[in-house]
């Protein structure tokens, strides 16, 4: 198959090679047009469908993978790096304070389990089909919300310029997290694993941390302390006295652990930034305002 500018396309048949023209939307900015005028999307392969007496031409893209931020700066420069807490309450909550709820997810959850027990009940073959189409529902809902979530971790990343996104070890919190909290923990494995494929199409590398103590750490003196964590959602730190959103507080000792871990084993020259709402922090040079 060979695609030519002025909208046709040369297709090998078992007899000759015809020459067809492509029917595509009149408006220029229909989707076909973003990969077809597109410098950055390379055409691969195509497949050619013959349904109700017509045929449809479906073209695929790829767009080469960029280079890593990381390879870019070099070890000796200073990177940024964007961190995620995952939680319950909040499914995702990062150091620049954008907080992803987790309440509708969960409310949604438990309502498909309440009407999946009432059809088991039922324990018809007209219930055993309605659960399966109620299970394609959920997972659609679920994924499209993860996936929302995931396209939101990027683009602040990317508006931070940062060269690498830290989350929190999923192994430590599926080891800590109760039985009941299974489908938050299936959740946040969905959610990763769609900000690590967006990530890599971005050139920014997701990194992972030691949950541990993330959420009882106070990020303004150090101090660790089962008692800082007042209440699920507040952080009172019992030496200093800072407050803070507790799941913030979790996002922001990630991204400090990333950065301390990532100094030690490299013995680097170069700073560690943290994105945070109002700045970056760096280890050497301290809070810098954003402009």
């Amino acid at each position: 198959m060979t695609l030519f500018d002025d909208g046709t396309v040369s297709l090998s048949t078992v007899d000759d090679r015809i020459r067809c023209d492509l029917t595509l939307p009149d408006d220029e900015g229909g989707y076909q047009h973003q990969y077809l005028n597109n410098e950055d999307w390379e055409l691969t392969e195509s497949t050619l469908s013959r349904r109700d007496g017509d045929y449809y031409l479906h073209l695929g893209f790829r767009k080469p993978k960029p280079e890593k931020q990381v390879e870019k700066q070099g070890d000796d420069e200073d990177k940024t790096v964007h961190s995620v807490d995952l939680g319950i309450v909040n499914i995702a909550t990062t150091s620049t304070a954008y907080f992803a709820s987790g309440r509708e997810l969960g409310h949604r959850h438990r309502e498909f389990e309440r009407i999946r027990g009432n059809l088991q009940q039922t324990g018809t073959q007209s219930a055993h089909r309605t659960i399966q189409q109620m299970s394609g529902r959920e997972s659609r809902y679920v994924r499209d919300v993860l996936h929302r979530v995931a396209n939101d971790i990027i683009e602040e990343a990317l508006e931070h310029s940062c060269a690498y996104i830290a989350f929190e070890n999923l192994r430590h919190i599926r080891e800590r997290a109760p039985p009941v909290k299974g489908f938050h923990q299936w959740a946040h494995r969905q959610l990763v694993d769609l900000v690590e494929y967006k990530a890599d199409a971005e050139g920014i590398c997701v990194e992972y941390v030691d949950p541990e103590n993330t959420s009882r750490r106070c990020p303004e003196c150090g101090h660790t302390s089962e008692g800082n964590r007042a209440r699920q959602a507040e952080f009172e730190c019992e030496k200093c006295g800072a407050t803070a959103n507790a799941d913030y507080v979790g996002a922001k000792n990630v991204r400090w652990r990333y950065i301390r871990r990532s100094l030690q084993s490299s013995r680097r020259t170069g700073d560690g930034q943290l994105a945070l709402k109002s700045g970056t922090v760096t280890p050497n040079r301290g809070f810098v305002p954003s402009d």
